[in-house]
């Protein structure tokens, strides 16, 4: 089983390795052709980057655009602008792509932001909530202590007095003494 799985180990390192060597020996081939070079630096750039951002640079470039253009499609317009000069579009792209990042990293901070204060207000909304179910059930405490205080009367005393004399004449007349009421 060992052999088989190194047998195996080998395939993948040489087809790793044959894919490498062919990509290698492909750029050398444009690298030797003298104008691809520069078509290819940036076209690894181009093609790395986002539609949206090839979009706006094929709009800073002065090119009129179709509704639905591919990457290709851009990259080509691009490539093919009369504006077109390498170190710049570069450059231009990658202020591009950072002013992108930082309008959605913007966007992440601001929506935190937002849910937090949302949270936040709920948490207080549901504090007021409480205190509020916590002061009516305080107040309706109050009223019956208060009810109950003001409303014994003589006939009250009686029946705790009576209740109470009940007990006293159970307990003497229980035959056991271990059982208490």
């Amino acid at each position: 089983m060992r052999w088989s799985c190194n047998i195996t180990h080998r395939k993948v390192r040489r087809k790793k390795f044959r894919f490498f060597f062919q990509e290698f020996q492909e750029l050398s081939c444009i690298r030797r052709s003298g104008s691809a070079v520069r078509d290819t630096r940036l076209s690894f750039v181009l093609a790395t980057a986002t539609r949206e951002d090839l979009i706006t640079l094929a709009t800073e470039l002065g090119e009129t655009l179709g509704s639905k253009e591919t990457k290709i499609t851009l990259k080509d317009v691009i490539l093919k602008s009369v504006d077109y000069e390498e170190k710049y579009v570069k450059e231009l792209l990658l202020a591009i792509a950072e002013e992108r990042k930082a309008r959605v990293e913007e966007e992440k901070v601001r929506a935190r932001a937002e849910t937090e204060e949302r949270e936040r207000s709920k948490r207080l909304e549901l504090e007021f909530e409480e205190r509020k179910r916590k002061d009516e059930m305080e107040f309706v405490l109050q009223k019956l202590r208060f009810h109950h205080n003001t409303s014994l009367s003589q006939t009250e005393y009686r029946v705790r007095f009576r209740a109470i004399g009940f007990k006293t004449q159970m307990r003497s007349t229980n035959p056991d003494p271990s059982i208490r009421s």
